[in-house]
């Protein structure tokens, strides 16, 4: 299976016109929500993790400025980003952020290993690759370093960490992108997630 693409469920028009009517797709992004509810009520908490909290202002430029950084890396509506992140802030500043320039966010598990990793990675084709330097004691920089120079197209890297060995691009430099230079909002009905189960069918 090497175009993902081409097993996606297709809906014709006149799903898509039912959908609209019953209001189920209402023709907005994940990222408008947060727009709004940070215009709202911007020092009300909206992300907490182990390590700290973020407002939903807080939140909403952080996507801001992934976003406008995963744009200069070269990541245009429809190209996949992969993260393998735990459960902390930025992987969902990272899927609000991919909402807004229209990329695939490719989630991962950070409980998969190379051989599950390296299959995943060959099937996303992804234009970018983000993960923590280490997690848990395992050191997953090098695995992805590892398993992105295998890859016939290699994705830039970028990792959660305080420094980054060359080449690969810190999250606190990619978040250093203005958000000035986003594009224009994307389809709000294109592909936003290619995710993994471990098992599950349909």
């Amino acid at each position: 299976m090497k175009d993902w693409r081409s097993h996606l469920t297709q809906f014709d028009d006149a799903d898509a016109r039912r959908f609209r009517e019953n209001g189920w797709w209402r023709d907005r992004l994940l990222f408008d929500y947060v727009e709004e509810h940070a215009a709202s009520d911007p020092g009300r908490t909206a992300v907490v993790d182990a390590r700290g909290t973020m407002t939903r202002d807080e939140l909403l430029g952080e996507a801001r400025r992934i976003a406008a950084g995963l744009v200069r890396l070269g990541v245009q509506p429809g190209d996949v980003v992969t993260g393998q992140l735990p459960n902390w802030t930025e992987a969902v500043a990272l899927t609000v952020a991919c909402t807004r320039i229209g990329a695939v966010l490719n989630t991962i598990s950070p409980i998969f290993r190379a051989r599950d990793v390296s299959a995943m990675l060959r099937l996303a084709s992804p234009k970018v690759v983000i993960t923590p330097d280490t997690f848990r004691g395992f050191d997953h920089l090098s695995m992805m370093q590892d398993l992105v120079a295998q890859l016939p197209e290699r994705p830039q890297l970028v990792v959660i960490a305080a420094t980054a060995p060359e080449g690969v691009v810190t999250w606190r430099d990619l978040g250093s992108a203005d958000p000035a230079d986003l594009p224009e909002r994307p389809a709000p009905d294109a592909a936003a997630q290619l995710a993994f189960t471990s098992g599950t069918t349909g």
